[in-house]
């Protein structure tokens, strides 16, 4: 687990009786390597992360942020493409997280730059200027 709080003074954790890390922050080569060993991403759905994920062509289930219209909106679109599996925080239960674990491959490893210029266009058209 990571939280993504790189000024915290916390110091990193693992939880007992189950095999978890809770780490505050992590460097770019330490989160990448995290992700690689990964059987599944769970995620807020923030432009940065879900770029991450299409690079490192990881499986992850997306929760937006409530109240957070791009990454309700981008976790919508990836979902109703069947990139990724999304959720919202408040419906989220174990189910989605074993239905991820057991999608065997996602659409995304012919995606090309035209396809991120398409999706990215489509996003930002429906927020308006």
């Amino acid at each position: 687990l990571v939280r993504g709080l790189p000024l915290s003074d916390e110091t990193d954790m693992h939880v007992t009786g189950c095999d978890i890390q809770v780490y505050s922050h992590l460097n770019t080569a330490d989160f990448q390597s995290k992700i690689l060993q990964s059987k599944l991403i769970v995620s807020r759905s923030g432009y940065s992360s879900i770029m991450d994920y299409f690079k490192l062509d990881s499986k992850a289930l997306l929760i937006p942020t409530p109240g957070q219209t791009e990454q309700e909106a981008l976790a919508t679109d990836l979902r109703n493409q069947g990139l990724f599996h999304a959720v919202q925080q408040d419906h989220l239960c174990l189910e989605d997280i074993e239905k991820a674990l057991q999608e065997e491959s996602l659409k995304r490893h012919n995606l090309d730059s035209d396809y991120f210029n398409q999706f990215w266009k489509r996003i930002y058209e429906s927020f308006g200027d």
